[in-house]
């Protein structure tokens, strides 16, 4: 009779653990006043800045500065539907379209049944675009650039037009200031 009671429940509880499982994630956000990151779900880690950052189920998100490079590496279970593949965004602003002021590079493998992913960015920088980078790769701020794989979501949201031209006088103002 015990068995008859566990098994229907053993079942029921494994189907609706099943309706509760999803894809990893990263997301980060450039337009406020500092950059959030968020990320989770990773099985096997994510770490940023070189310090592990979330391993397993659950989210978690932290605030980094603008104007510093940070970068990432994680691994997801991905059932072996992951494509491999890197790629570069710029965000330009219009007004000065030589010089970037934002970016992301990421990169996937591949590594049959787990997924990888390395990257870094920064918001908040103020360089001069690289020779020969394809119009394809490079966005306006404000711009949402999904780079999303089997079984990961994941956003890179530019800092609008406005947001970047508050953060180079807060800059300037700053460096007076500290004179």
């Amino acid at each position: 009779m015990k068995n008859r009671v566990l098994v229907p429940l053993a079942l029921s509880v494994l189907a609706g653990s099943a309706g509760v499982a999803s894809a990893a994630g990263i997301f980060i956000d450039g337009t406020g006043p500092s950059v959030s990151f968020v990320a989770g779900d990773f099985e096997g880690g994510i770490a940023l800045n070189g310090s592990m950052f979330q391993d397993g189920y659950g989210y978690q998100g932290t605030t980094l500065d603008q104007g510093t490079t940070n970068n990432f590496f994680g691994k997801w279970i991905e059932l072996g539907f992951s494509s491999a593949g890197s790629r570069t965004v710029y965000v330009v602003d219009p007004a000065n379209p030589g010089v970037y002021v934002a970016y992301i590079n990421y990169t996937y493998t591949p590594l049959g049944g787990l997924g990888q992913i390395a990257g870094e960015f920064a918001v908040g920088v103020s360089a001069p675009l690289p020779a020969g980078v394809s119009p394809s790769d490079i966005v306006a701020p404000g711009t949402t650039v999904d780079f999303s794989n089997a079984f990961l979501s994941a956003t890179f949201k530019a800092p609008t037009p406005g947001a970047a031209a508050l953060l180079g006088l807060a800059g300037l103002a700053a460096g007076r200031r500290r004179r």
